[in-house]
């Protein structure tokens, strides 16, 4: 496990802060047996040092059901829809999810939402990614400008099969990270985050009912994104 650092806790401070948490909110950090030890850790001291009343729940990695390697999928089941375990976490005012893929798309994300709960996603990066690509204040505003509404074709059976599409706003992360890393030590998150690259992703989509372990995510350097015919990336290029 990584040596837990000062500033890592100060990064995970800096992001629980633009989420909100005050002194006594009650807060859950949610961790699996496989997620990456220093994550929740780090999640937990940031908490304690905002004052958040918190608690730490573990539950145990489940066994592999897929044919092949899953990683990264944002549908993970590892609360596997225990009730117990939802309904804490429904009752928090924040969830600050460890987990080993996510809860991106997972069937428990819809009650814990209806319950008052947010939830931050942590990915399971190592620690220096997350410092390195550390949301900053001037990236909110670009990011909810970013945001648009429903396919025209939401109805289309052709169009069911996509689990997301955007582009990159991220100007301090990397499409080349990966090669400094271990494999162990990186979830391409990265890549994904990089500003100018366009995503493209299959597979689970929790707004169409379709929860699957099948999942690709797909970051394209060097193209044009048009939204209603203005330019918001050419050539690769965030505008």
């Amino acid at each position: 496990m990584a040596p837990i650092e000062g500033k890592w806790i100060a990064a995970f401070v800096e992001v629980l802060q633009r989420c909100g948490v005050r002194p006594g909110d009650a807060c859950a950090v949610l961790a699996e047996s496989q997620s990456r030890p220093v994550l929740p850790q780090l999640a937990v001291l940031a908490l304690h040092q905002l004052g958040a009343s918190h608690f730490l729940a573990t539950v145990p990695t489940p066994a592999l059901t897929a044919p092949m390697p899953v990683r990264s999928t944002g549908a993970s089941s590892a609360l596997r829809g225990q009730p117990a375990v939802v309904q804490a976490l429904a009752r928090c005012a924040l969830v600050v999810d460890c987990t080993v893929e996510g809860l991106q798309h997972a069937a428990e994300l819809a009650p814990i939402l209806a319950g008052g709960a947010r939830v931050l996603v942590v990915s399971n990066e190592h620690p220096e990614i997350l410092e390195r690509c550390l949301p900053q204040a001037q990236d909110e505003a670009q990011a909810r400008d970013a945001m648009r509404g429903s396919f025209a074709a939401s109805g289309d059976r052709a169009a069911s099969a996509v689990s997301h599409v955007g582009w990159g706003l991220n100007r301090r992360a990397r499409w080349d990270a990966m090669t400094y890393y271990d494999k162990r030590d990186f979830n391409g998150t990265e890549l994904r985050a990089c500003a100018g690259n366009f995503l493209y992703s299959t597979g689970a989509n929790e707004v169409a009912g379709r929860h699957t372990a099948g999942h690709f995510d797909l970051p394209l350097r060097g193209c044009t994104v048009e939204l209603d015919g203005q330019a918001v990336v050419r050539d690769g290029v965030l505008l």
